[in-house]
């Protein structure tokens, strides 16, 4: 089943860096160096592990990767990148006490696309902590965290920001949007109207 959301499919826009843009795959080619070295940095002292990625330059390669129309016709692959990426992450965490907004919120989205309940509980739990403290762009995560948190568990997304479809063939469905969440509750999380998402998905389905 695929999932695909409405802010993140759009991420170009805000959050390119020169380092995003020319970023090496992590498992293909030369990149399968850089792959290693990235995993045995896991077991590196804290200050080896800031020299090779900070959380924001994880959330750029995600968002990197989730443009790259070469990646994208191997999900499978980027899967793969996802969970080296949460590994390093982990890492990071544990050796830090304080974080950003901002980390938290790059946190949040790594862990948002993330396989299991798990990840996505904890992308919950990073989304709030980072609009708590102030990170106004979170508050849009948390809701979409919220939402495929749900819809992982097989119950209906609150804020419409999830798009599932079976397989590549298949046509984008908005995943069941609970009735009695309304379009007012979703403004104050930054999410648009119901009535936009729908016309997000006939969008998504005229562009195949």
């Amino acid at each position: 089943m695929g999932t695909r959301n409405d802010q993140h499919a759009h991420c170009s826009r805000n959050c390119i860096s020169s380092r995003a843009k020319h970023a090496q795959p992590l498992l293909t080619g030369s990149g399968f160096i850089y792959t290693i070295i990235q995993i045995l940095a896991i077991q590196m002292p804290s200050w080896y592990i800031y020299f090779m990625k900070t959380i924001p330059e994880l959330y750029e390669e995600d968002q990197a990767d989730r443009r790259d129309t070469a990646l994208l016709q191997d999900f499978g692959l980027i899967t793969k990148r996802d969970a080296i990426r949460l590994k390093l992450a982990e890492a990071i965490v544990a050796k830090r006490k304080l974080l950003s907004g901002e980390e938290y919120y790059s946190l949040a989205m790594l862990y948002q696309h993330g396989s299991t309940i798990s990840h996505s509980r904890l992308a919950v739990r990073y989304a709030k902590r980072a609009y708590e403290i102030g990170y106004e762009k979170a508050k849009w995560l948390y809701a979409a965290s919220i939402d495929r948190l749900l819809s992982k568990q097989g119950k209906s997304q609150k804020y419409g920001t999830q798009f599932i479809k079976k397989d590549t063939k298949s046509k984008w469905k908005l995943h069941p949007v609970d009735p009695t969440i309304t379009d007012e509750e979703r403004t104050k999380w930054n999410v648009p109207p119901l009535a936009e998402a729908k016309a997000r998905m006939k969008r998504m389905n005229e562009e195949r």
